[in-house]
């Protein structure tokens, strides 16, 4: 391979894929692989200057696009480019979903080794923009809010308003930026403004604001809530504040209203806190759990296990076909928040269990299940987790990734010994204009 580029050195290539970090993919002339960052499109071909010349690759910023794509579009947010929010506004959304399917077979193909793995058509959002149920944002020094951004340490990217979210959500977070803003430097300082996070329940319209803070002078706190309200009125706001030193435990105290939201997945209601983790698009959500559903259907339909539980709405869709469910998680706080759920809907065939993933065969459950589903965070399942997993012996297990790296690294380990094979992928695009792609993808033992 010819490594003898140099940065600063201009270099003209052709871009044929993206990878998982957002960087474009193309070759240099002596076929060295160049990520390069910046607004490109496969099927382009592109000048860029290099900026970092590794052993096996080269890292490049783009200059000029030389011959367009005809799935280039005009992005409509003044801050693409520059926010590190979204990736893919300049891709027409049919050339978004082809790319994303692309992204997962190239995964399974290349890191997973399968051959022609069957990965179904991309399942689309009806929303392209404004699907967002919740935003987080970070304080400026001056009271403002922002996003991070692009490049070395992501430095802040101050924003009025994000596409992405629902008119409501950013009307909140521009009466917010106001008020604080618009406060005496000192008085301002005296809060240790941190973090803002906005939510919204599709179920009813309320809405939750939560601020992160050191301290919460009573006057000012008083303030901001009467400017809040009038936004979004008293009795579909709740306000919380989270106050204390970063990477401490923080110390919620409700300001307004019950201090939690309502949201509803299919006929199920769920409770959501201030730090409830919950699919950031309700209806692609809805949609997630429906395909988990399809494919939990069939063989037997004893026993479920649902691990990485979280709030527990894989466990709700499960209670349908299976005769018992047990909900698994590391977190003895999304635990409690799932039992509170099942009481709320009143699924009597569903237990939960706080306990550790990676010992999931000491679990000790009366009956082998029928069925495990699993949906890790982005860095997947530890190897030896997996095998547990595995001992337990399903029928089938149905594996939820947001990651294809590391999904395709699992399902190769699931499928070595010719212990499961993987029967389908159905990805489904749970953020529009992003390079982030949701897989849910069912395995069926061989023996």
């Amino acid at each position: 391979m010819n490594m003898s580029l140099s940065a600063g050195d201009q270099v003209e290539l052709q871009i044929h894929d993206v990878a998982q970090d957002g960087r474009w993919v193309g070759r240099g002339a002596s076929g060295q692989v160049v990520f390069v960052r910046g607004e490109a499109v496969p099927g382009e071909r592109v000048r860029a200057r290099v900026a970092v010349v590794k052993k096996s690759f080269v890292e490049a910023d783009l200059l000029a696009v030389l011959e367009k794509a005809p799935s280039r579009i005009k992005p409509p947010c003044p801050y693409f480019g520059k926010c590190g929010g979204c990736q893919l506004q300049h891709i027409r959304y049919a050339a978004q979903l082809d790319l994303k399917k692309k992204m997962v077979c190239d995964a399974l193909e290349r890191l997973g080794r399968f051959d022609r793995p069957s990965v179904l058509n991309v399942m689309p959002s009806e929303a392209e923009y404004g699907f967002r149920n919740k935003l987080e944002l970070v304080f400026t020094k001056n009271g403002r809010l922002a996003f991070h951004g692009y490049g070395d340490g992501r430095p802040l990217v101050a924003v009025e308003r994000c596409l992405l979210a629902p008119d409501i959500l950013n009307r909140l977070m521009d009466v917010t930026a106001r008020f604080f803003s618009g406060l005496p430097a000192a008085e301002r300082q005296a809060c240790g403004l941190r973090r803002l996070m906005l939510r919204r329940a599709d179920m009813d319209g309320r809405v939750m604001v939560a601020l992160e803070l050191r301290r919460a002078p009573e006057q000012t706190m008083q303030n901001c809530l009467k400017s809040l309200l009038r936004v979004s009125g008293s009795d579909r706001t709740t306000v919380v504040t989270e106050i204390g030193e970063e990477r401490r435990p923080l110390k919620q105290a409700v300001l307004h209203g019950p201090g939690v939201l309502e949201e509803k997945l299919g006929r199920y209601k769920f409770i959501i806190g201030p730090d409830s983790f919950f699919q950031t698009s309700t209806r692609q959500a809805e949609k997630l759990c429906e395909t988990v559903a399809g494919m939990a259907r069939g063989g037997k339909q004893n026993l479920a296990l649902d691990l990485f539980c979280g709030t527990g709405p894989l466990a709700h869709c499960l209670s349908e076909s299976h005769a018992d469910v047990i909900g698994v998680d590391g977190q003895r706080s999304a635990v409690e928040n799932a039992e509170a759920n099942a009481r709320l809907n009143g699924r009597a065939n569903i237990r939960f269990v706080a306990h550790a993933l990676d010992r999931i065969a000491d679990l000790g459950t009366a009956a082998r299940p029928d069925l495990v589903v699993m949906d890790p965070p982005r860095n997947g399942i530890h190897a030896d987790a997996l095998r547990g997993i595995m001992r337990l012996g399903a029928e089938k297990i149905i594996y939820v990734s947001c990651n294809p790296a590391t999904f395709a690294r699992d399902a190769r380990l699931l499928c070595e010994d010719s212990r499961y094979r993987l029967v389908r992928v159905q990805p489904i695009d749970m953020f529009p204009q992003t390079g982030h792609i949701e897989t849910v993808s069912l395995f069926q033992n061989k023996n």
